[in-house]
């Protein structure tokens, strides 16, 4: 149903009603439309992926077990580890439409700024193969604390790390900088990669937008809204040859 601005008529939106709708309302049913048609096939682009890996090599295995092929031990091996890994795949792909279409159960308490990014420079040595990530912190918000539901907030801070890693393309160096100005706590996020092309800055924060030939182009949209209902922003404060720069304001508590 659309209630009219006057709070007096609703509108159903079924079959031959429709027709009825007064213009911002089918504006807005319309949009609607395209948001979930777009959802639905950018969620069967992404399982595709996964899945035809895993058929492949199902395939060979049939074909191996039919034939008597002495390497079918070999490719059972070889399929369930496949299997495995593309599993991981869309419980991920799964987890960013999850947590972009829905509400999750947030627990938001009051965290110590600096406390909390020192945390993620141990997170991220378990998170990324050895070398490939080199995280560096500068604590610079002594006692500041945030509003934050802390799993989530360290999920931004994961999710600027791998685009980072991903645009360098090997071994990335990342600095996280905490400080104070106008009463709000900044945390500054530079990495040493190539930089972002000029052509593709204005979209970054888009959901389905992605320069990546995998992923669900959700990452930087997720983030935006994480910080967002924590009351903060987050901006692409500078980028170039030598690197980029991401800053996530958030208000300070009390």
């Amino acid at each position: 149903f659309f209630q009219a601005e006057d709070g007096i008529r609703d509108y159903k939106v079924t079959g031959v009603q429709t027709c009825a709708l007064p213009i911002w309302a089918k504006l807005a049913l319309a949009e609607r439309e395209k948001a979930w048609a777009e959802m639905a096939r950018q969620v069967a682009h992404e399982i595709k992926n996964p899945l035809t890996p895993m058929r492949m090599a199902a395939q060979l295995l049939l074909r191996a077990r039919r034939e008597g092929d002495a390497r079918a031990d070999a490719i059972a091996d070889r399929l369930a580890r496949t299997v495995e890994e593309q599993t991981q795949e869309l419980d991920r792909i799964a987890s960013d439409f999850r947590q972009f279409a829905g509400v999750p159960n947030r627990t938001v308490e009051s965290i110590e700024l600096d406390s909390l990014v020192a945390d993620v420079r141990t997170a991220a040595t378990a998170l990324f193969e050895a070398g490939q990530v080199q995280v560096s912190v500068v604590l610079g918000a002594p006692g500041a604390r945030v509003q934050v539901d802390r799993r989530e907030l360290q999920r931004v801070f994961v999710n600027l790390l791998q685009n980072a890693a991903q645009a360098a393309g090997g071994k990335v160096a990342v600095w996280i900088e905490t400080t104070m100005a106008a009463g709000r706590a900044r945390i500054l996020v530079r990495d040493d990669g190539p930089g972002i092309p000029q052509d593709v800055q204005a979209r970054l924060f888009e959901p389905y937008f992605t320069t990546k030939t995998s992923g669900t182009g959700l990452g930087l949209a997720i983030c935006r809204r994480i910080v967002e209902q924590c009351g903060g922003a987050i901006r692409l404060e500078a980028t170039g040859a030598s690197g980029s720069v991401f800053c996530i304001e958030l208000p300070v508590s009390s």
